[in-house]
This record gives structure tokens, sequence and C-alpha cells, in this order.
């Protein structure tokens, strides 16, 4: 059965549509925010939007740094976290 992973709901209205058939599971909720043991990288749930991702970071003094990657329904990265 084909299925969309939906993440921070990004695009979710237009791929929706394009599915004929299927099961759309929602990870909107999954919004975690874990900075690793050396304070400059983190693991991000997938649910988490840019803006999540900046207020979240903020409240614990952290940013993501210019160089740093966040790709919303991919790779998320915060390897540059200051």
């Amino acid at each position: 059965m084909p299925f969309l992973a939906v993440d921070g709901a990004h695009g979710y209205t237009v791929s929706l549509n394009k599915m004929k058939s299927g099961i759309a599971i929602s990870f909107r909720r999954m919004k975690a925010i874990a900075v690793n043991g050396d304070g400059k990288s983190a693991q991000l749930d997938p649910g988490l939007t840019n803006g999540d991702v900046v207020r979240g970071l903020w409240r614990i003094n952290k940013h993501a740094g210019e160089f740093a990657k966040s790709s919303l329904g991919g790779d998320a990265d915060g390897s540059a976290l200051e």
C-alpha cells in the first residue's frame, strides 16, 4: 500500500493530492530537540518546522550556525550549533 510520510506539513496538500490511494502517516506531533553531548550537534524529530527549531534552540541558548543544514522532509543536521 502506498504511503505518504508527513513531517511539519510543508507541501502536504500538494503531495496528498497526487496520491491516488494509500495512507498518510503524520509526524506532526514528533517535535523533540535533543542537543548532543558535544553541544555542537542535535537530534531533530521529523515533525519540526524551521520555526520550531529556531524557537526550541533559542530557549536553550543555542542557535543554528550559518552553515547548519536543515531540510524539512529530509535530513536535519544541526552540526553547527552555537
